[in-house]
C-alpha cells in the first residue's frame, strides 16, 4: 500500500527529513514542491513541513482526547437542582445577561 505524504520518505536512513535512501524523493520544504513562494532562511537542520505535520497531529490528538476524557466525566457527573436533590432533568441556570450575550456572539 502507498503511504501518505506526510509520511512517506520522513526517516531516511536514520535521519528525520534528511539522508538516504530518500533522495530525489526529499521534499522537506513547501517551495521544494512548487506549492508555495521561496521559503526564506531554510537551512538543512531546520525540521520540514512533515515533522511539523507531525507534531501538531500528535498536540491535536492529546487536546482531543483530553476534552473527550473531560466531557464523559462531565456527563457521568449527577445534576443538583436548587434544593439539593440529584435528578437527571435538572437545567443548567446563568443570568438573563449573560444568555443575551451568547445570542449576540451568534449573530
Amino acid at each position: 500500500t502507498e503511504l501518505p505524504r506526510g509520511v512517506k520518505y520522513y526517516r531516511c536512513g536514520g535521519h528525520t527529513e534528511s539522508g538516504e535512501p530518500c533522495g530525489d524523493n526529499l521534499f522537506k520544504w513547501a517551495d521544494d514542491e512548487g506549492l508555495c513562494e521561496k521559503v526564506k532562511s531554510k537551512t538543512k537542520w531546520h525540521n520540514g513541513w512533515k515533522d511539523h505535520l507531525l507534531k501538531g497531529r500528535v498536540s491535536a490528538l492529546f487536546l482531543i482526547e483530553n476534552v473527550l476524557e473531560a466531557l464523559s466525566k462531565l456527563d457521568e457527573t449527577p445534576s443538583v437542582a436548587s434544593d439539593g436533590v440529584e435528578s437527571d432533568n435538572v437545567v443548567p441556570s446563568i443570568s438573563e445577561g449573560y444568555l443575551n450575550y451568547l445570542y449576540s456572539l451568534e449573530a
